[in-house]
């Protein structure tokens, strides 16, 4: 499956008039949110796992047997990485983690690395 979207969430404007995250509630699996930086290592960390040969040799035999199995390819590569930063290799942690990445979509550098990961899915 690919990561959610990061996508905005509730904004407000700073005294300098930038667009900031509206303060985060702690995660009920990890026990604290995702911060920013957290976000941007996750995601050169899945962006590094994909583009190891085992990774694409993995995903293009999974992918004819429909995404199901990619799925569950993708979800057993990056288990090691979700365990790294504290996320089971659950659905729910899967679920978790690309909610916590996608509050932090207002920064330009997470949806420039969303955007890599999901291309090379």
């Amino acid at each position: 499956s690919r990561l959610a979207r990061a996508a905005p969430d509730s904004t407000s404007k700073t005294e300098a008039g930038q667009v900031a995250p509206e303060p985060v509630a702690a995660s009920d699996l990890r026990g604290r949110a995702m911060n920013l930086g957290e976000a941007k290592d996750l995601l050169k960390a899945f962006k590094d796992d994909c583009e190891t040969k085992n990774f694409r040799a993995g995903l293009r035999a999974a992918a004819p047997q429909g995404p199901q199995a990619a799925s569950v390819f993708v979800g057993r590569a990056w288990a090691r990485t979700m365990a790294f930063f504290d996320f089971p290799a659950t659905s729910a942690g899967f679920l978790e983690m690309s909610r916590g990445v996608s509050r932090h979509g207002w920064n330009t550098h997470v949806k420039m690395m969303v955007h890599e990961v999901e291309r090379l899915l």
